[in-house]
């Protein structure tokens, strides 16, 4: 099986794996698929048969975390997130131990053993002789993995037959290939060595949400007539700067950003800076694509987020590929725990991994979004708003990727997702003022309460000469006027919310406590600018002569269609011009 092959495999289904040289061959090179090598790859498959690299004699070492013990087993914090520690030294890559499959069958037994496993392979998977460089395999059972029931190692059929033998777990990692599972202690191989080998490039993993967190998506139904009259005007006209069909010279240094997908019946609209964004982030991460929505819309979305396919090289994991129904797990993205970091705008589908989480601000351009999450304000498109490039969502967030990276690689102990945003409020003593249910027994059980302490701050209930900040709903309290008499800032709990979602100190006099309760009600925290329709005036001319012409064109044709009735059919210029 060619390089090709396998990857084309692993974007459609297949019935079964046909490998090309042997089982192991094949296990080999799923091994280097599974690890991200593609040099590797290349090495492995030489005019069509396997072919080990050399080895470097040389001492190949990558920075590992202080967690990893001897045996390349990863030990780490149950609630650790991107928790950079001590790093080992000289750790060698050895590219045989770390392949997914151990290295071939070649005695005398192992070829009998394969060819009597022949027979229980399905039709048209063939094994030929095994290569006979490769020794000191490990045996099977227990099997590493299986892809459509057939071991990725030995070639033998999954046994259904009853057994005593306890139950293996297995993970399945279908996004990589069709029919891919492998045993929970095979996977915790691989990501141990994908540690090693991210790391080793001055690289973390980043799993990437796609709703809400780096595009906006609306049924073609669920867009009102206005709204799509404003993306016609804005977006959709040739000569647009938003217009995905405009070209470079028309967009005038504005990228594309608004997709009609007739196929899936829905409009998209991509963030804006989200090309630029993973562009950029892709230096410091290997990213996935992690989605409870539909493979195919999964891979429509990661399309058009990445063109080329070379930022997320095919690791796009969705629903169906998920081992849990409506939560999202690490399990199946291959890397340790403690060198991810996720964005997603919905925490509760990540119960087990919080700590890895940066929780995006929820991007809601369509009105039907606002609609499905019952915000009060409205959306963008219906403001002729946008998040701007500059300093919007995406743009502070790879600022706070780049931080973790940076204190990562740079001898950071403890946890940097924690440590970055605990310094958000340093220094702010917040009390808040009527803010909880009146006899709450425990204030610092509220989750707001905790927000605010996760950011940095001290919290209180009582104002006394260290207090910086009020957080109130209403200026008519004690603690509201005491804010006021003593010139301390009085701001609305919507700034405690900004910091979280901004990665940063919010200004005080953006936050005001009002007596209008809907003044501060917003679709965003990030800065967003006006994005009106271009030329307006013109399209409409464009329309009224389009109508026009269409009309010109009817009469017309009327015309011709009643003097043939009178007269007949009108001769051919040529006929005309012989007479």
């Amino acid at each position: 099986m060619t390089l090709d092959e396998l990857q084309s495999q692993s974007q459609s289904p297949a019935p079964s794996p046909s490998p090309s040289s042997s089982s192991d061959d094949f296990a080999a090179l799923l091994d280097a698929e599974l690890l991200g090598d593609r040099q590797l790859s290349a090495e492995l498959l030489k005019n069509g048969d396997l072919v080990l690299p050399e080895q470097d004699d040389g001492d190949n070492s990558s920075d590992l975390e202080e967690g990893t013990s001897e045996n390349g087993s990863v030990e780490e914090d149950a609630d650790s997130v991107v928790e950079s520690e001590d790093h080992a030294d000289d750790n060698h890559l050895d590219v045989e131990s770390d392949m997914l499959a151990p290295e071939g069958l070649s005695s005398d037994d192992n070829r009998k053993r394969r060819r009597g496993a022949e027979a229980e392979l399905p039709a048209g998977l063939e094994l030929p002789s095994a290569p006979g460089e490769m020794v000191n395999s490990n045996k099977c059972p227990p099997h590493p993995g299986f892809i459509w029931d057939v071991c990725i190692r030995c070639g033998k059929r999954k046994s259904t037959a009853p057994s005593n033998d306890p139950v293996i777990d297995r993970v399945g990692l279908r996004y990589i290939h069709e029919g891919l599972e492998v045993s929970e202690l095979e996977a915790a191989r691989v990501r141990n060595a994908e540690l090693r080998r991210v790391t080793g490039k001055q690289k973390l993993l980043l799993v990437v949400d796609l709703d809400h967190t780096m595009l906006n998506s609306a049924r073609f139904s669920e867009v009102p007539a206005e709204e799509r009259i404003y993306l016609s005007t804005t977006y959709l006209r040739p000569n647009s700067t938003n217009c995905s069909a405009a070209t470079v010279g028309q967009q005038h240094g504005r990228v594309s950003s608004l997709h009609q997908l007739t196929k899936l019946g829905m409009w998209t609209k991509l963030r804006p800076f989200a090309h630029k964004f993973l562009e950029e982030a892709s230096k410091l991460y290997e990213m996935y694509v992690y989605t409870m929505g539909e493979k195919i819309y999964a891979q429509a979305m990661a399309e058009l987020l990445d063109p080329t396919g070379q930022l997320f090289g095919g690791r796009i994991i969705s629903q169906t590929d998920s081992t849990k129904r409506h939560t999202k797990d690490l399990d199946v993205v291959l890397g340790a725990e403690s060198a991810v970091v996720i964005l997603d705008d919905t925490e509760a589908v990540w119960p087990n991994h919080r700590s890895n989480l940066i929780l995006m601000e929820r991007y809601h351009f369509f009105t039907s979004s606002c609609h499905q999450f019952r915000v009060r304000a409205p959306s963008l498109a219906q403001m002729h708003r946008d998040e701007c490039e500059i300093d919007g969502t995406l743009a502070t967030t790879l600022k706070t990727l780049q931080a973790i990276h940076h204190e990562f690689f740079n001898g950071h102990k403890g946890k940097v997702i924690r440590s970055i945003r605990g310094k958000l409020l340093s220094g702010c003593h917040i009390v808040f003022s009527r803010i909880f249910p009146t006899g709450l027994q425990n204030p610092e059980f509220h989750p707001f309460w905790q927000l605010a302490v996760e950011l940095g701050a001290r919290c209180s209930t009582v104002c006394d000469h260290t207090t910086t900040h009020v957080v109130a709903l209403d200026r008519g309290t004690d603690k509201a006027r005491w804010a006021k008499q003593h010139g301390i800032s009085l701001v609305h709990p919507r700034w405690v919310e900004a910091a979280s979602y901004l990665w940063k100190r919010p200004r005080e006099k953006d936050f005001p406590v009002t007596d209008d309760a809907s003044a501060l009600i917003s679709t965003t925290f990030s800065k967003n600018i006006s994005v009106e329709p271009i030329s307006i005036e013109a399209n409409y001319a464009e329309v009224e002569l389009a109508n026009a012409m269409d009309a010109d064109k009817k009469k017309i044709v009327s015309t011709i269609e009643k003097r043939s009735q009178d007269f007949g059919p009108i001769p051919p210029d040529s006929a005309v011009e012989g007479s």
